[in-house]
């Protein structure tokens, strides 16, 4: 069984007091746990994994959670979360930070430093969703990330408000995500908190050149997946919203990505192409139209670079998905 056809599923249960402490300490790391009332205790936890990362929906009565330095001594899985409230507001406290966060606002945990989270006074419960990931997989040296911990990152304005539909949007149609599906959405996710995250390290610290190229390749490429239904995007029109040179445009594409614009451009179009054939829910839309969709104007075009990527036309891969 291949690696995506044995991802974990993921479970859904509401838990009392002792339970929750069990359940959390595997699905969302080890902590010292205080509850306020432990006999009228209930929570509910939706754990959702994908492609290495993991969603959570979590909604609690009131506790304080702490990570303490012997648990990390313990046991660090070195992993990062970005937890966003929905409900209730929460004190946070890590690396000397201690913020008040509220519904909307997102915040910057990492698992090898001590932390301590718990309700706001007058608050019965809460919830929220939580993203978490190895922290290897964020491009960005620890100490720009040390100063975000504990931080508030408003959900409301700009690229957060993007991260939060996103992060709520993923949580409620992750049932209906394919494995296939939840693996592409991982470089998408991961795009989207660096974007996040690289508007608040800017602003508190520079960052090494080679920091600021991984995250301008990110920045980069979540604009283009972003924009692959437009006919007009190219290597121009990328590095103009970008107020960056064409020629550093492509350099940072090589180093980061091994790649041209114009080939990822390409790919990631053919890949929307290739979902879209396969969706039995679109089987009566034209081949040319889903080319046109995204991007590809002439069909004879479309069909020559999509037998080029797939080995087979576009109909005969619509064909072959849908029989299947």
């Amino acid at each position: 069984m291949s690696a995506q056809q044995s991802e974990p599923t993921g479970l859904s249960v509401t838990l009392n007091a002792e339970a929750w402490a069990e359940t959390t300490a595997v699905a969302v790391g080890p902590a010292k746990l205080r509850f306020a009332n432990p006999a009228a205790f209930r929570a509910h936890i939706d754990v959702m994994p994908f492609a290495g990362m993991q969603l959570s929906f979590m909604r609690y009565s009131a506790l304080v959670s702490q990570r303490t330095p012997d648990l990390i001594r313990r046991s660090d899985p070195e992993l990062l979360q970005v937890a966003l409230m929905l409900s209730g507001r929460q004190g946070v406290e890590q690396n000397r930070n201690n913020v008040l966060i509220s519904p909307g606002d997102m915040v910057l945990f990492d698992s090898s430093r001590p932390f301590e989270g718990c309700l706001a006074p007058g608050e019965d419960g809460g919830s929220s969703v939580m993203l978490q990931f190895p922290r290897h997989l964020l491009p960005v040296p620890e100490p720009d990330i040390a100063k975000l911990c504990a931080a508030t990152l408003p959900g409301t304005r700009g690229v957060g408000r993007l991260l939060r539909q996103f992060l709520l949007g993923l949580s409620e149609e992750y049932r209906h995500c394919t494995p296939h599906d939840r693996l592409r959405l991982r470089n998408t996710t991961l795009d989207m908190v660096t974007a996040m995250l690289a508007q608040y390290m800017d602003a508190k610290a520079p960052l090494s050149p080679e920091s600021r190229r991984h995250l301008l390749f990110r920045s980069l490429s979540s604009f283009i997946v972003e924009n692959l239904d437009d006919p007009d995007l190219s290597p121009d029109s990328i590095a103009r919203a970008h107020h960056i040179s064409v020629r550093y445009l492509q350099r940072v594409f090589q180093e980061e990505g091994s790649t041209t614009v114009t080939t990822f451009i390409k790919q990631h179009r053919l890949d929307r192409c290739r979902h879209d054939l396969a969706d039995p829910a679109l089987a009566g839309t034209a081949i040319s139209a889903i080319g046109s969709r995204w991007g590809f104007a002439h069909p004879s075009d479309f069909s020559r670079a999509f037998r080029a990527y797939m080995g087979m036309t576009p109909r005969e891969y619509r064909q072959a998905a849908l029989a299947g």
